[in-house]
């Protein structure tokens, strides 16, 4: 099956024109049924990604949350796995070349922070031990893929989308199979397996790319490998407050993170909120008492002399002679 502006390659979906293309298949803007304006993202079912996005989608079709992207439809066609979903302005990769564009190092802070709450939020849900699985016990779905190119804009929120990858976990650790982006993963993907702090080590390689323009592991792929199984990251395009945070979300023993992404999320907010008060702290000049008038120091030095005075006339009064206050007393 040919893809190509005008084709329908799924009765009433017509192309538009394709927003990206990768090893194993295609993104589309499209239009569906009624006019309404859709991705269509298109799986080669020869390769073995095709079965794991079935997969995929088998998990995730019935998940909802308001910041996961929607997945309305999916069919095999001309050798397709075909999934319609939700139509997103754009993605943070998008946003983080506006900003580099612009003479900025990344995204700026806040900006960043309030997308990484949205996704926090969508992960967790996905994660959490909620969702139905074939035994009829709830399980956590790790996505498995979290990246500035999955993490999308729709209508000034975020959402995280692509669940081409997402597993349901049994229990807390599950085996890893199918592809992966190798700059995010996290280390025990490497080995075979993850857990279910798996997705908040991805979110926290995706915030160093777009909150300072870098990765904390780079070279060859076999190096960035050796990286996250082996080395410290380098956090140094991060503000130090921000530091701790991330490195403690990038531990290597996923035991050792956060108890979630919201708690990793929100300690990265804290740390920035601490070291404002205590930068507000050190700039604040120091309390200087208003000016006193001439009028008040010359009530202040009149006082004291009449003072003085009362105390003197007290003090030299002849013994045998009445106090003031004992006139006129017998």
């Amino acid at each position: 099956m040919g893809l190509a502006p005008g084709a329908e390659p799924v009765a009433g979906y017509r192309l538009e024109v394709r927003l990206g293309k990768g090893g194993f298949g295609e993104v589309w803007r499209a239009t569906a049924p009624g006019a309404v304006p859709v991705a269509l993202k298109f799986v080669h079912l020869g390769h073995r990604v095709g079965a794991t996005e079935q997969r995929a989608l088998d998990v995730i079709k019935h998940v909802r949350h308001p910041h996961l992207l929607g997945v309305s439809g999916a069919w095999q066609a001309g050798g397709w796995l075909v999934i319609a979903m939700q139509l997103a302005d754009r993605t943070l990769a998008d946003r983080l070349r506006e900003a580099t564009g612009q003479g900025q190092p990344g995204i700026p802070r806040d900006d960043l922070l309030g997308y990484m709450t949205d996704a926090a939020e969508g992960l967790d849900h996905l994660n959490e031990p909620r969702h139905p699985s074939p035994d009829g016990a709830p399980r956590g779905i790790q996505h498995r893929d979290v990246k500035p190119h999955n993490l999308l804009m729709v209508g000034g929120r975020l959402k995280v989308g692509d669940y081409g990858l997402a597993r349901v976990l049994d229990r807390t650790v599950a085996a890893h199979t199918g592809s992966m982006t190798q700059s995010y993963a996290a280390p025990e993907c490497f080995n075979g397996t993850m857990s279910a702090q798996s997705d908040q080590y991805s979110l926290a390689v995706t915030y160093c790319h777009l909150r300072g323009g870098r990765l904390p592991f780079t070279g060859t792929p076999s190096e960035v490998i050796f990286g996250h199984l082996n080395k410290t990251p380098d956090l140094s395009m991060l503000p130090a407050e921000e530091q701790p945070a991330v490195a403690r979300a990038l531990a290597k023993s996923p035991g050792d993170r956060w108890p979630s992404c919201g708690v990793f999320v929100t300690a990265l907010a804290d740390g920035h909120a601490a070291s404002v008060r205590h930068r507000v702290r050190l700039e604040r000049p120091a309390e200087v008492p208003p000016p006193r008038s001439r009028g008040w120091r010359v009530a202040v030095w009149t006082g004291l002399a009449l003072g003085l005075g009362v105390g003197v006339v007290i003090l030299a009064r002849p013994r045998g002679t009445t106090p003031i206050g004992r006139l006129g007393r017998s």
